[in-house]
């Protein structure tokens, strides 16, 4: 972790959160790094994160761009496109969680139609003066889904998710979908790789428990509402929404990405 001194905190403050640390950390704390990308949990985690964060006097720092300064007295910082270089970050742990590029595909659309997000209110030459949530509204599905693979396609190159070093043995990896088959494991297993304390693990886990999916939305995982930011969280969607034509496109465009993700040994899904 990024050093501290009584000249960054006031001395009480100081002492506090080396108090805190000492009984979250089993060794000398690090800093935390954790790394996702648009509609792969990037809310679930930084709701677990903020959790931890409060709870253990830790400060968190959310990073949504490439050049982004870390602040010395950061604990975990939070990427949500993945983009930081690492090694600047010094001696850190870390974790990085993927979704299968297909669902995010369709979560995406979905979100994209009612999402109250800026972006996607700016009027746009590209789609003759509609905002990108106007132009997918003014269509069909299947033109919106066509739509929506060539924004992930961009997304792919602009945030570099080819060149992601998956075998990074600071970074624990993460899918999306083994995450919500058995949170409690996986939490476990990710707070460990951290260097928690027992204390610290079991603490946590109590703290993820409270930002399940049934428990932020009081629906069962696969129970959709289109109107929210988690509209079904089911793993597997895209089998019953994308057509042939989609999934020729995906493959045209970035199905090398599925491979490398470890959702397809090959191409012919």
């Amino acid at each position: 972790m990024r050093s501290l001194s009584s000249q960054l905190l006031p001395i009480h403050d100081f002492c506090q959160k080396m108090n805190f640390q000492k009984a979250t950390f089993q060794k000398a704390p690090r800093l935390i790094f954790h790394g996702t990308y648009h509609k792969m949990g990037t809310v679930w985690w930084m709701r677990v994160l903020e959790r931890i964060a409060d709870s253990f006097a830790m400060q968190l720092q959310k990073s949504n761009q490439h050049g982004d300064q870390i602040d010395p007295t950061t604990d975990i910082v939070f990427a949500n496109h993945s983009h930081l270089p690492l090694d600047p970050l010094g001696d850190f742990t870390g974790s990085h969680m993927v979704r299968d590029p297909r669902d995010c595909i369709v979560s995406g659309y979905f979100y994209h139609l009612w999402t109250e997000e800026s972006w996607a209110h700016v009027p746009q030459e590209t789609f003759d003066g509609l905002s990108y949530q106007a132009y997918l509204n003014s269509g069909d599905q299947n033109s919106g889904i066509h739509e929506e693979i060539k924004r992930f396609a961009r997304y792919v190159n602009d945030y570099g998710m080819r060149d992601w070093n998956y075998s990074d043995r600071r970074i624990i990896e993460i899918k999306y979908e083994q995450l919500l088959a058995n949170e409690s494991d996986v939490f476990e297993t990710v707070f460990r790789h951290y260097g928690f304390t027992d204390r610290a693990v079991r603490k946590s886990l109590k703290m993820a428990a409270q930002c399940s999916f049934e428990k932020v939305t009081g629906r069962s995982l696969g129970q959709p509402n289109q109107n929210s930011h988690l509209r079904s969280g089911q793993p597997g969607q895209w089998r019953s929404v994308l057509t042939a034509d989609h999934v020729d496109a995906i493959k045209d465009s970035f199905g090398d990405l599925i491979q490398q993700m470890g959702y397809e040994a090959n191409d012919n899904w």
